[in-house]
C-alpha cells in the first residue's frame, strides 16, 4: 500500500461511494471481488440492526422487477428511468451513474449498526463489488473538490481515514466498509473471532422465515434494541421486561416484487399469541365494514390489546388512580371491561362527504351508556356542545366542535359503540348498504396476500388520491411530482398469520393493468 497520503476526488453527497472508489484505489488496485458475496457474512453478530438492498437482481427477481417498474413508472424501460432519476439526482455533483456508480456495484449493499444511543446513529456501509479496476478507471480523473485520506492500520488491516468525517475506509475480505473507527474495528475484530451475523442462529431463523429472495431485506434483533433502549433511558426500566415478552427475539423484513404488486413481509420470531389478536376475527370485523369504504381496519379486541399494552407499559395503579380522580373514569372497569371486537372505516370523495367512523363490540350496553355519562363532561369541558341522542335505535351523545362543520357522534347501536364523526359516516355504520367484504376491489386485494395470510387493513388508492386532490393537494408541487406514479397503484392491503412461535404479517400495493 502506498506511504503517503492520496488525493482523490470526493463525492460530498454519496460519502459510501467515496469510501468504496478510495479504498479499492489505494487498497486494491486491480484486483477482482466477489459481486454474489453477503455483506451479513462480514457483519458483527451483535448487530442489532442489518439491511441488505439487491441491486443487480437476476433471474425472476430481476424480471418480476422489471415488471413492476414498467406499470410505477408508465415506462417500456423502467432500468433507463431509473437511471435517468439517478443521474438527475447526480447532476449537481457531476456525476452519472454510467461512469461513477455501475463499474463498481456488486449484487448487494448492506448497512448495520451496533448502537443507537447517539443523537446520530453510528451507521457502517458494506459493499460488494463486481470489479475494482473498472471502479479505479471511473475515479481516473480528479478534479477541483479533493479530499485527503490518512493510511492507517487495524490489526494487521489497512484502512483510510478521513479526519473530517471520522470515518475509516477499509478493504474487509470481498467486501468495501465505510464505518466510523470504532464501529470498523468491531467489524475487523468480528472477522478475527469469528462472530459474524450469518453464524447467529436468530439471524439465520430470521432470514429463513422471510425468505432470500427479494430486493430488500431487514434484520432486527429485538432484544438487543430493547437493551440498547433501555441503557439510554428510552424505555423505563419497569417497562423492560414485560415488553421482553410481548415483542420475540428477532424480527426480519423482505421486499418483493411481482408483476401485479409490490409486497413487504415482516416476520417476528419468538413471539406468542397475544390476547385479542386472532386473524380470523380481525378480518371477518374487517369484510363486516360499509361498502365503498376508501380505508378499513381491523383492531382486534380493543379490550384485551389496550390491557396487553398497559401491562406492557409498566403503568402502575398509582397512574391509573391518578386518571380516575382527574377524569372520573376508571380505565378497566368504565371502559376495558365491555370492549370487544373493533374495526374503523373512512368514506366519502370529497371534502364535502369526508368522515369515519370507529365501531367496537359492547357485551353490555348499559356500561357503555354509563361511560358515556361520565364521558360527557369532559367533552363539554373542551367547549363542545353536547346533546343526547335516543331514536332510531341509538342512544349515546352528539357533540359539536367549533371548527368541525359535521358532528361527531358517540353512540350504541345494540350491542356495538360507535365514534363517528359525521352524519353520512354513522348511517354507514348503523345501515350499511353492502359490506366491504364483497366488493370486487377488496377480493381482488385481499387474493393478492396468499398463502392463507387473512387481510386486517386496506386502503383504495385511487379513492385516496382523489380524496386528496379535493383537499387542495393537486396545487402542491410535491403532490403533482408523486401523482403520474400513484396512477399506477389500486389498493394497500395487509394481513397476518401466526405458524407457531412466527408471526407472519404481509402488506401488499397492487399494480394496475
Amino acid at each position: 500500500m502506498p506511504s503517503s497520503p492520496r488525493r482523490l476526488r470526493a463525492l460530498p453527497s454519496l460519502p459510501f461511494l467515496v469510501a468504496v472508489l478510495c479504498a479499492l484505489f489505494l487498497a486494491a488496485c486491480g484486483s477482482t471481488g466477489d459481486p454474489d458475496a453477503e455483506p451479513a457474512s462480514v457483519v458483527p453478530a451483535s448487530a442489532p440492526l442489518y439491511f441488505e438492498v439487491t441491486v443487480r437482481p437476476e433471474g425472476d427477481v430481476r424480471a418480476d422487477a422489471e415488471a413492476a417498474a414498467r406499470k410505477i413508472f408508465r415506462q417500456d424501460q423502467p432500468v433507463a428511468e431509473l437511471r435517468r432519476l439517478i443521474d438527475q439526482a447526480l447532476a449537481e455533483e457531476q456525476r452519472s451513474f454510467e461512469e461513477d456508480i455501475e463499474p463498481w456495484l456488486g449484487k448487494r449493499i448492506g448497512f448495520f449498526a451496533t448502537s443507537l444511543t447517539q443523537d446520530e446513529p453510528d451507521v457502517a456501509f458494506v459493499a460488494a463489488v463486481e470489479d475494482t479496476q473498472e471502479a479505479i478507471d471511473a475515479i481516473a480523473g480528479a478534479n477541483d473538490n479533493e479530499a485527503e485520506l490518512e493510511e492507517r492500520d487495524y490489526n494487521g488491516t489497512d484502512y483510510l481515514f478521513d479526519a473530517e468525517e471520522g470515518s475509516g475506509l477499509a478493504e474487509v475480505g470481498e467486501f468495501v466498509v465505510l464505518a466510523s473507527e470504532p464501529l470498523l474495528g468491531e467489524l475487523i475484530d468480528a472477522q478475527e473471532d469469528g462472530e459474524v451475523l450469518t453464524d447467529d442462529e436468530r439471524f439465520s431463523q430470521a432470514r429463513e422465515a422471510v425468505g432470500e429472495e427479494g430486493l430488500g431485506f431487514g434484520y432486527l434483533n429485538l432484544q438487543a434494541l430493547l437493551d440498547l433502549a433501555g441503557q439510554d433511558g428510552s424505555v423505563p426500566p419497569q417497562t423492560l421486561e414485560p415488553l421482553r415478552q410481548l415483542i420475540g427475539e428477532s424480527a426480519a423484513l423482505s421486499l418483493t416484487a411481482q408483476e401485479s404488486a409490490v409486497a413487504l413481509d415482516v416476520v417476528s420470531v419468538g413471539t406468542e399469541p397475544q390476547p385479542g389478536t386472532d386473524p380470523a376475527a380481525v378480518t371477518e370485523a374487517v369484510r363486516a365494514l360499509p361498502a365503498g369504504s376508501l380505508v378499513g381496519l381491523g383492531l382486534g379486541d380493543v379490550g384485551d390489546q389496550i390491557e396487553t399494552q398497559l401491562t406492557a407499559s409498566g403503568l402502575g395503579p398509582n397512574v391509573l388512580g391518578q386518571v380516575e380522580q382527574s377524569t372520573g373514569l376508571n380505565i378497566r372497569e368504565d371502559l376495558l371491561s365491555w370492549m370487544g371486537q373493533g374495526s374503523a372505516f373512512v368514506q366519502g370523495t370529497g371534502i364535502g362527504d369526508v368522515g369515519g367512523a370507529l365501531i367496537v363490540e359492547t357485551d353490555d350496553p348499559q356500561a357503555t351508556l354509563d361511560a358515556l355519562e361520565k364521558i360527557q363532561p369532559l367533552l363539554e369541558a373542551q367547549d363542545a356542545t353536547v346533546e343526547e341522542v335516543d331514536e332510531g335505535g341509538l342512544q349515546g351523545l352528539e357533540a359539536r366542535f367549533e371548527g368541525l362543520p359535521v358532528p361527531v357522534y358517540l353512540v350504541v347501536a345494540e350491542e356495538r359503540f360507535l365514534v363517528a364523526i359525521g352524519d353520512a359516516a354513522l348511517d354507514s355504520a348503523v345501515r350499511p348498504e353492502g359490506a366491504l367484504g364483497d366488493d370486487q376491489g377488496f377480493t381482488q386485494a385481499a387474493g393478492a396476500l396468499g398463502e392463507g395470510l387473512q387481510p386486517s387493513f386496506y386502503a383504495s388508492v385511487p379513492g385516496l388520491v382523489t380524496l386528496a386532490e379535493s383537499f387542495g393537494l393537486a396545487q402542491d408541487p410535491s403532490f403533482q411530482q408523486a401523482s403520474p406514479y400513484l396512477d399506477a397503484f389500486t389498493a394497500l392491503v395487509g394481513g397476518s398469520r401466526r405458524d407457531g412461535e412466527v408471526s407472519r404479517n404481509r402488506v401488499v400495493l397492487g399494480l394496475a393493468e
